[in-house]
């Protein structure tokens, strides 16, 4: 009932085409939030990557710092 009265509300010929365009509607709000998370992951994803690079250069600038001073008290 509640169909019918939603399809002749937006002009539609058969109850069948709102489902339909219900439906629709839902899949690309899922599909857009879905997007949303995506692009947030992607972001973390790269923060870390970076975060990690710092810290291996961080590192081997801290070896390389202990490597000089103990040529140069030999």
């Amino acid at each position: 009932w509640l169909v019918s009265l939603f399809t002749r509300l937006l002009g539609m010929q058969l109850p069948v085409n709102f489902v339909f365009m219900v439906f629709i509607f839902i899949l690309l709000v899922k599909l857009f939030m879905m997007t949303i998370e995506l692009s947030a992951l992607e972001n973390k994803v790269k923060d870390l990557t970076q975060e990690l690079a710092r810290e291996e250069k961080e590192r081997r600038d801290e070896l390389l710092i202990q490597k000089e001073k103990k040529e140069s008290e030999s």
